[in-house]
């Protein structure tokens, strides 16, 4: 097994000291990203959001700030990140502002139409089955709201071993959804290079 493959396997089932320090370069490595996607959803108070893999839970405490009188949750494949992340947020969960859950986007644990807005970065490529996977997703989703994907490059993920997700493979996924108002936006930091998918049920 090459090392790039153990990386992406151990982000995919994050357990113990080792993922929980992937986590943390991972986390740093895709905190402009995950600005860039904030920006990106506009974000109002009143926003309901769900944030797909997140992490250490740095953007959910972002967008709780925000979103006052909505809220934000959070599902997350990785019991340690979920820990992590509760820790991070423990005033905004007792509060319930915030919900974190030890979930797949394959069955996401919410009913439907809940969310006004859904983002995840840099984990599509972990996904099961994409074309059904963004289903559940909309399912989720209220009429009107909107789907935010963040992406690095296609350079930047194959040099990292991670499976492709160019522009086109993503736009095609979108509209097989049956999504629509679908843009992808760009910009460069530094050497990186980001993108979101956006796009309105």
């Amino acid at each position: 097994m090459s090392f790039d493959t153990f990386v992406a396997r151990r982000l995919r089932d994050s357990q113990g000291l080792l993922s929980r320090m992937l986590a943390s370069c991972m986390n740093n490595a895709h905190g402009e990203l995950n600005q860039f996607m904030k920006q990106a959803m506009c974000l109002g108070p009143s926003d309901r959001v769900l944030e797909i893999g997140f992490g250490a839970g740095k953007l959910i405490r972002e967008m709780a700030h925000i979103t006052t009188n909505g809220g934000v949750a959070g599902i997350d494949t990785s019991t340690a990140m979920v820990s992590q992340a509760t820790r991070h947020n423990r005033k905004l969960i007792s509060s319930g502002r915030v919900t974190l859950v030890n979930a797949s986007v394959e069955s996401i644990p919410f009913d439907d139409a809940v969310f006004t807005k859904v983002c995840s970065a840099n984990t599509l490529h972990l996904w099961p089955d994409p074309e059904e996977n963004i289903r559940e997703i909309v399912r989720v989703l209220t009429n009107g709201g909107t789907l935010a994907l963040g992406l690095c490059s296609e350079n930047q993920l194959s040099r990292h071993g991670l499976a492709l997700c160019s522009q086109d493979s993503v736009m095609a996924l979108l509209r097989l959804a049956g999504l629509s108002r679908i843009e992808i936006l760009q910009e460069k930091h530094r050497q990186m290079t980001f993108y979101c998918a956006l796009a309105t049920k």
